[in-house]
């Protein structure tokens, strides 16, 4: 296969602003991630990109109402592609739920990776089963929707920029659906229909198998995001506990005293000592950031982690505790388990952390910044708006519906000063869309009791979560009080359209690992190749029971919701 160079150009455009994109920044990482890509678009060490392709597909596209349910009369035209090389007749249709996508993973130049490739994951189980591959671009990304997405649109274009009609787009579609050269009818009723998605995709699969299993009739659920909270600060916890997982416990000591000095300065009202603590993190040019801004600036150090836990590229938090855990006067000596700072000082610690150069340069990455030592310098500035126009509708989509805002985790695991508050971070919701009408909060209650949040168990489904990742309190398994008691997690093949219950899910926690990491093409050994071999075992025993005609494809309806 022929690496796109394209993608690394594209990759370039880096995502500026405030913490409030956070997630999409993560969000991008993982994309990149799955595609065995590196943040700039480069191949991830050790990933084989000779890999054969099938032969590239044309895009192809499908004019869909802008409101499935209402009397707006408006069309836009969505974007698919579909990968037919190693269909057989008779065989079921998959279709690959990109959720959100942004300029570095539009599919324009992310095709191959995603569709064609032997080492895509997607591609190899559509193989695998002689089914049919449609990758899936969702309405108000790349170039599905009906006017262009920037800084300048005006806020009534994002009014149907909802879950609901974006399900609504996929069942449509799926009732519609033919391939020209194909003498068979493939809609829902004839083939079965199986959903994958990872994240936000994975959500849409979940609840369009449990709300519509007359269209889908199976879904794989990769880190599935299934709760909807505003204030999502326990992201960091999961951090937190992902480092001392990994045997970093000293060094979440010390990033923890780190942050806690620096909420003491902050809170003194110093401006004297607190300008020079930005100078010592950021250079002359960082003292003009206010506060709120300045605690942001953490937040990028953490942005790979979900994509790629300790390690990964660009700033990676394993090369950061190594250096800030070792003295360099004592070779081979490292901090105890309390941490540098509650022996040496939090002065010997800030020294050693200021020193490490990867650190600032993950700063300028993250906010699209040149931080320096030049006191007249102008472009340390954090607080930026969104260029990206999947940010921009990212963003929309979580100042109206999602939430999951990630200010600091303050506490016994905080990694981030507490300066930077939901209030902060949810400013920027005002700040890209200024004339918009928009909720003081997200409208999460609305979307947990449209999707089942926590409580959604459907049927012929497989669920996965990262052992490691952080977002699964907002999963089917969440520990949080709020969440359901006692759920299960079990790797038995459930019979054909027969749900847990409130108790048991079908999945499985892959060891070890982070978010999405079954879907993601780079990794090739653990639990992720485990769970694709599970999921492909129970698609081949609910795939014997589909009948064409009958109401979710058979025989007997057993859902339980």
């Amino acid at each position: 296969m022929r690496f796109p160079t394209a993608i690394a150009a594209l990759a370039l455009a880096l995502l500026p602003g405030s913490n409030a994109f956070f997630q999409a920044k993560q969000r991008f990482a993982t994309q990149m991630a799955e595609l065995g890509l590196k943040r700039d678009g480069s191949p991830v060490h050790g990933h084989r990109l000779t890999a054969r392709d099938d032969p590239t597909v044309p895009v192809q596209y499908i004019e869909l109402p802008l409101d499935h349910f209402g009397g707006h009369k408006g069309t836009f035209r969505n974007r698919y592609w579909v990968n037919t090389a190693g269909y057989k007749p008779g065989g079921p249709i998959f279709v690959y739920d990109m959720s959100e996508t942004f300029e570095g993973s539009q599919p324009d130049t992310t095709l191959a990776l995603r569709l064609l490739n032997d080492n895509a994951v997607f591609k190899q189980l559509i193989h695998d089963l002689g089914g049919i591959g449609i990758l899936w671009e969702n309405r108000g990304y790349g170039q599905s929707w009906n006017v262009p997405i920037n800084n300048s649109t005006p806020p009534e274009a994002f009014e149907f920029l909802t879950l609901e009609q974006t399900l609504e787009d996929l069942v449509v579609f799926a009732q519609q659906f033919s391939v020209k050269g194909i003498n068979e009818k493939l809609t829902p009723d004839q083939r079965p229909w199986i959903h994958y998605g990872g994240s936000a995709g994975a959500v849409h699969g979940s609840v369009l198998r449990n709300k519509r299993p007359d269209i889908f009739y199976a879904a794989w659920a990769s880190s599935a995001t299934s709760q909807a909270v505003v204030d999502f600060n326990e992201y960091f916890d999961g951090v937190f506990d992902g480092l001392v997982s990994k045997g970093f416990g000293n060094c979440t000591q010390d990033i923890k005293a780190v942050m806690q000095y620096i909420d003491r300065i902050l809170d003194s009202g110093d401006e004297t000592a607190k300008s020079k603590l930005k100078e010592r993190f950021l250079g002359a040019s960082g003292t003009k950031n206010p506060d709120r801004s300045f605690a942001e600036s953490f937040a990028g150090m953490y942005s790979n982690y979900q994509a790629h836990g300790v390690d990964g590229d660009g700033f990676a938090l394993r090369g950061f505790c190594d250096h800030i855990s070792t003295d360099p006067a004592t070779p081979g000596h490292f901090a105890p388990k309390q941490g540098w700072a509650a022996t040496k000082g939090i002065d010997w610690t800030l020294s050693r952390w200021t020193s490490y150069a990867p650190y600032i340069d993950s700063v300028n990455t993250y906010f699209a910044t040149s931080c320096t030592g030049n006191a007249t310098a102008s472009d340390c500035t954090f607080l930026q708006t969104a260029t990206d126009p999947g940010q921009i509708t990212y963003l929309w989509q979580t100042c109206t519906q999602g939430g999951a805002f990630q200010p600091a985790n303050i506490g016994p695991k905080q990694l981030l000063p507490k300066a930077d508050t939901l209030e902060n971070v949810m400013n920027q919701c005002k700040v890209v869309f200024p004339t918009a009408s928009l909720p003081k909060f997200p409208r999460v209650d609305a979307l947990n009791a449209y999707t089942g949040g926590w409580n959604i168990r459907p049927s012929n489904t497989f669920f996965t979560y990262g052992e490691l990742e952080p977002w699964v309190p907002l999963g089917v398994l969440s520990k949080r009080k709020e969440a359901p008691k006692n759920v299960e997690i079990s790797e038995v093949v459930p019979k054909c359209g027969v749900s847990g219950g409130d108790g048991k899910v079908f999945g499985m926690v892959l060891r070890d690992q982070e978010h999405c990491f079954d879907v993601t093409s780079r990794v090739v050994e653990g639990d992720a190749v485990r769970a694709r071999g599970l999921v492909r075992e129970a698609l081949r025993a609910w795939l014997k029971c589909f009948v064409k005609g009958k109401t979710g494809g058979m025989k007997e309806r057993r859902w339980i919701a």
